[in-house]
């Protein structure tokens, strides 16, 4: 049996590195940064590995459903998001007139994966459920700021 503790402190280490590392795509994007948001691809890949593993300690261990549940879609979005973007090699950053299924699928799944990992934060103590919810809203920020800047974009091109 694996210490509660340190599944619970990896956890919230991943969990940092994934709200610093959608913040920092969606910052590329604004800046029109494409090589260096493509850069990030692998990165998210390789958090499916501590999340999953991390997970299946937590079952293994017998960890209550709160645990569990919070950190289960935060895996099927990383694994959508493999086959999406590494597997596919689409890019969920355009923003067609229609939105294609596989686009809504990924958009509903980043959402929902990174909604409930602050619940997991909130599951260890309130102090660390607020600062990873803290770095939350950042990614939130930058998703707005780079909607802010792309709809600048689309207003100065010419009609």
């Amino acid at each position: 049996m694996v210490d509660q503790n340190l599944i619970d402190t990896l956890v919230v280490m991943s969990i940092l590195l994934y709200n610093t590392l959608l913040t920092a795509v969606f910052l590329f994007r604004a800046f029109d940064f494409e090589q260096w948001e493509r850069s990030m691809g692998l990165p998210f890949n390789l958090l499916l590995f501590p999340f999953t593993i991390l997970w299946i300690i937590n079952f293994l261990n017998g960890a209550d459903l709160t645990r569990l549940g919070t950190s289960i879609a935060i895996i099927f979005f990383l694994a959508y998001d493999f086959w999406y973007r590494t597997l596919t090699q689409e890019k969920p950053r355009h923003h067609p007139e229609k939105w294609p299924r596989k686009l809504i699928i990924y958009f509903i799944l980043l959402q929902v994966g990174s909604i409930t990992l602050n619940g997991y934060g909130f599951v260890v103590s309130r102090e660390v459920g607020l600062f990873v919810l803290a770095t939350y809203f950042i990614s939130l920020f930058a998703y707005a700021f780079y909607q802010y800047n792309y709809k600048k974009q689309q207003k100065a091109l010419p009609s």
